[in-house]
């Protein structure tokens, strides 16, 4: 009797792992983030630490704003300038910036489910002051989106470059970046 209950439970524990590691590479297991073959994103210069002015309204990062009025966010090189009717009534819109010196940030809105705009809102990338090495041009800059998922990243389509910044419409939050397009994007 004793070895035919532990046999149970090792086949149920079998069973488990089993079921977990199947889980773990389904493609409605949990997503971590962009993973580690990131595309060379663009290098800053050190300087100030915000390219954008944090005014009222912009929340430096984070900011609740009413989507039948609009707003900018912005925290240091990115900004996100929403057009009155991008969303039904309010919502905090965070940019995240895991190392300034990187041209690469994580949008995120709150409540998740309005992540989907009406209206496009418009994410504005600084590149001034690029330490991307010889041959850059800022008309190579290019915006590319993480597709979670497909987990790759995309290049932004309709961006356009204006002297330091580039800038494209944006019809949902992700993560985002600026490379170089003659680099291979």
């Amino acid at each position: 009797m004793r070895r035919t209950a532990h046999r149970g439970f090792t086949a149920c524990l079998g069973i488990a792992l089993l079921a977990m590691w199947g889980c773990s590479q389904s493609p409605t297991a949990p997503v971590t983030g962009p993973d580690a073959s990131s595309p060379p994103f663009l290098h800053v210069t050190s300087g100030p630490a915000t390219a954008f002015w944090s005014g009222p309204g912009s929340g430096g990062g984070s900011a609740l704003i009413d989507g039948a009025r609009g707003g900018t966010v912005s925290n240091g090189r990115f900004q996100l300038r929403v057009p009155p009717g991008a969303f039904a009534g309010t919502a905090t819109l965070t940019i995240t910036v895991p190392d300034p010196s990187i041209l690469q940030c994580d949008l995120s809105i709150s409540p998740a489910y309005k992540n989907g705009f009406q209206v496009p809102i418009q994410l504005v990338a600084d590149y001034g002051s690029s330490g991307s090495g010889s041959g850059f041009t800022p008309a190579s800059a290019s915006l590319l989106w993480f597709d979670e998922l497909n987990r790759r990243w995309v290049k932004m389509p309709g961006s356009i470059n204006s002297g330091s910044t580039v800038s494209t419409p944006l019809p949902h939050f992700s993560d985002y970046g600026v490379v170089d397009s003659k680099a291979g994007w």
